[in-house]
């Protein structure tokens, strides 16, 4: 259990004792984009590998108990897609858009995305036979770090209603690990909502049991954040940021003003503690009620 969390008053605090600039540090953000960039340029080059048998990908696709299909994935992925994604990740992005397949392009508004792992992932594994179109949000430093690594498909915004505009109906929001990430989380609930999505997955995300917010400093090394490993030439090295952590109840509630619950699961258990208490990750999916 991670212990290295120190606690704030306000956000904005947090944020002036994380490494400068924060989510938007450019020794951050730059390495995020390599490594999706190796990634997007690996997966081009070893598409055919990402063809599963079809009894794993109907399995796949048709349940969502994704702790159970976790414990079975690892033979059923390829080395290389290991060595960059986690087979719990894998499985979420897969499983949230197999979950919310249609018949012509699936419209996707990842909050959160980075530079765009999720899509190069689903768009491998889907091999063309769901067409995507996919809008990141991000901060404006990654958004704009990103652009250079689009696809026809991906695209990326650092405004939530330009990121809806563009794709007019959205079938899917897929929110991973970024909610708590957020200043407000509860009101960034409340916003994504109210676009009107017909399916949303807020997963990987850190909820309190029962304390009030929380403002929190998190301590991870560089080479953790993103997909796979460091580029070469980049030092691995500490960096902070902070986090905001909402009570679970309350974002249910608020997550359920608009939606019915297909699944609420606790994903992880005891990540770390807050005040003496264990923080656990949850996933939310949910259909427009």
């Amino acid at each position: 259990m991670h212990t290295n969390f120190l606690e704030y008053r306000t956000w904005e605090e947090a944020l002036e004792a994380a490494t400068p600039k924060g989510y938007e540090n450019s020794n951050l953000v730059e390495s995020v984009v390599l490594k999706t960039s190796a990634l997007k340029n690996k997966f081009s080059r070893r598409h055919s590998d990402l063809v599963v048998d079809l009894s794993f990908r109907k399995r796949w696709l048709q349940r969502i108990k994704l702790e159970k299909l976790a414990r079975s994935s690892k033979e059923k992925i390829p080395a290389f897609v290991q060595k960059y994604l986690s087979g719990m990740e894998i499985l979420r992005t897969v499983g949230a858009v197999g979950w919310a397949k249609v018949n012509e392009d699936l419209r996707v508004l990842d909050f959160g995305g980075a530079a765009g792992h999720h899509y190069l992932l689903a768009d491998s594994f889907f091999c063309g036979r769901q067409k995507l179109r996919w809008n990141v949000v991000e901060t404006p430093a990654m958004a704009a770090a990103a652009r250079r690594i689009e696809l026809p498909g991906l695209s990326f915004y650092s405004d939530l209603e330009k990121a809806a505009a563009d794709l007019k109906e959205i079938d899917l929001i897929f929110a991973s690990g970024s909610l708590h990430c957020c200043p407000k989380p509860l009101e960034t609930l409340k916003k994504l909502a109210s676009l009107g999505s017909k399916k949303i997955v807020v997963t990987r995300t850190c909820y309190l049991d029962n304390y009030p917010f929380r403002f929190l400093l998190q301590r991870s090394m560089l080479s953790e954040n993103g997909p796979g490993p460091l580029p070469a030439g980049i030092q691995d090295k500490e960096i902070f940021y902070p986090n905001a952590l909402v009570p679970k109840d309350a974002a249910l509630a608020e997550l359920q003003r608009r939606y019915r619950t297909v699944l609420w699961m606790k994903e992880n258990e005891n990540l770390f503690l807050v005040a003496g208490q264990s923080v656990h990750m949850y996933g939310f999916w949910g259909e427009l009620a």
